[in-house]
């Protein structure tokens, strides 16, 4: 064989080999701190990290955000009793405490005085989607919202909640 193309074998060899290095060394995902920090759900299973939000220790298609939607929906729909599956078709209103803080504690005053917490449609209900009315102020909603996914990820799927803030003026036709 010339030397030419022992050269050449040998280059195109080298390229391949650290091209397959730098493949398997690169980490797959990283999360950012504060994720790790907050949740109690974060595994990593051959390099990949992910919350394990079913908390059965392992890897399902609706916890891998690398799966294409249509099948982590079908898997998360699959592992749903029918009382879960309910839930997910309703939204109800829900109340923000002044001091962010997810204990049932209505406001004592006011036209939407008479709505609960959102822990016990979420617990019992398994009602994951709300309403919000008359949130007191952005910052105190970031709490409220971030306890309340802290309260969401400890149920058995783990599925986050979500919100639709009314405004006042929207109540009106």
């Amino acid at each position: 064989m010339p030397l030419r193309k022992i050269k050449i074998c040998f280059s195109t060899l080298l390229v391949l080999v650290l091209m397959l290095s730098s493949c398997r060394n690169s980490p797959e995902n990283k999360l950012p701190a504060t994720v790790s920090a907050e949740s109690g759900l974060i595994k990593t299973i051959h390099r990949y990290t992910f919350r394990d939000l079913n908390k059965n220790g392992k890897l399902d298609v609706y916890e891998d955000a690398r799966q294409p939607v249509e099948l982590r929906i079908k898997d998360l729909l699959g592992q749903m009793t029918i009382e879960e599956k309910t839930g997910m078709m309703f939204y109800t209103p829900a109340g923000v405490n002044s001091d962010g803080s997810i204990e049932d504690k209505p406001a004592k005053a006011g036209i939407f005085s008479f709505m609960s917490n959102a822990l016990k449609s979420i617990s019992d209900q398994h009602i994951n989607y709300f309403n919000l009315f008359m949130v007191p102020s952005p910052d105190t909603l970031a709490l409220w919202y971030n306890r309340m996914q802290q309260f969401t990820e400890k149920t058995r799927l783990g599925i986050p909640l979500s919100i639709f803030l009314q405004e006042p003026g929207e109540l009106r036709n």
